[in-house]
């Protein structure tokens, strides 16, 4: 499964310092990773990075990762990240998904091929 995913490097006031949308993919294990390894912009505003927000604009979700350290961000200039860790990480549970109640019959056809 591939998404699009809205990167953005955040000051210590949650400012946005440069951003840009990259592919991400599901590899089977719970998470969204880059489909690149760099996450590449113009630097929209001057200052340090300390924070990459990472949204999923389809699904309405983001999540915001600290910087190991600091990053400058120069406007006008080109910035860069590494992305060698999963950007989304989902968590799953040993709870059985509860059942769905249906108000009205449902017919569930038996497929061709397995007659």
């Amino acid at each position: 499964m591939q998404v699009s995913l809205q990167l953005r490097l955040l000051d210590a006031k949650g400012d946005v310092l440069a951003w840009n949308s990259v592919a991400g993919e599901s590899k089977g294990d719970g998470c969204l990773w880059s489909m690149q390894a760099y996450f590449m912009s113009e630097g929209a505003g001057t200052g340090d990075a300390v924070e990459l927000c990472v949204a999923w604009p389809e699904m309405g979700v983001a999540t915001f990762v600290r910087l190991p350290q600091p990053l400058r961000v120069e406007q006008g200039h080109q910035v860069g990240v590494a992305l060698t860790e999963p950007l989304m990480r989902f968590s799953t549970s040993n709870r059985a998904v509860p059942p769905v109640v249906v108000r009205s019959s449902v017919t569930v056809g038996v497929p061709a091929m397995s007659r």
